[in-house]
């Protein structure tokens, strides 16, 4: 195994066309959890806003900032697994509009802003990449005791099993995850034989 960090995420395949269709992206932080209905094309991020119609670009960021809510912590909410209900909760109500669009879509990109352990669960990376919880941070601290040793994807998609009947592969990789893949380009696998990414930390 390597020496420091284990990301879980595959070395890239040849490069060519990336064409991915939506899913249902979230990212879960101490204090906000921001979350859009994505896909791919071309190597382009396309957001499905509020309206129905796709943005692009800087318009894409705009209408991701829109999709946000307070992350549940222990001074509102009795457990772990009751914070995940109701982030699922949350995102139900938001894409009330795009349910559809949401139930079309299999996959969950999940990133699960606490300390944890990635394990794959299959070849590719969507859908083959999880996380257990080791400890919870910030006002989710308390929760440590109920989430600690569980599958984040798996209790993710519980939730969205019984919020909306919807069963969708959830794939956990944190930003370190995939900020460290970001590099991992096949050109640059192929023309360096060392790199080494240094995450300074969360605001900075």
């Amino acid at each position: 195994p390597p020496p420091m960090f284990w990301s879980g995420v595959p070395f890239p395949e040849r490069p060519g066309p990336v064409a991915i269709d939506y899913c249902l992206v979230i990212s879960v932080g101490g204090t906000n959890t921001q979350f859009a209905l994505m896909r791919l094309e071309g190597g382009e991020a396309r957001v499905l806003g509020e309206d129905g119609k796709e943005a692009t670009g800087a318009e894409a960021a705009a209408v991701k900032r829109a999709f946000r809510l307070l992350t549940p912590s222990a001074r509102d909410t009795p457990s772990g697994i009751a914070m995940i209900d109701r982030i699922v909760d949350g995102i139900a109500k938001r894409l009330g509009s795009h349910l559809e669009a949401l139930r079309i879509s299999r996959a969950v990109v999940l990133s699960w802003g606490f300390a944890n352990r990635a394990f794959r669960t299959g070849p590719r990376v969507i859908g083959g990449l999880s996380a257990k919880t080791t400890f919870m941070t910030k006002d989710q601290a308390p929760f440590t005791s109920n989430l600690v040793g569980r599958d984040v994807g798996g209790l993710f998609r519980s939730a969205f099993e019984r919020r909306l009947h919807w069963s969708p592969e959830v794939t956990v990789a944190n930003d370190g995850n995939m900020a460290l893949h970001y590099f991992l380009t096949a050109e640059n696998v192929a023309s360096h034989a060392q790199l080494g990414l240094f995450i300074n930390g969360t605001g900075t």
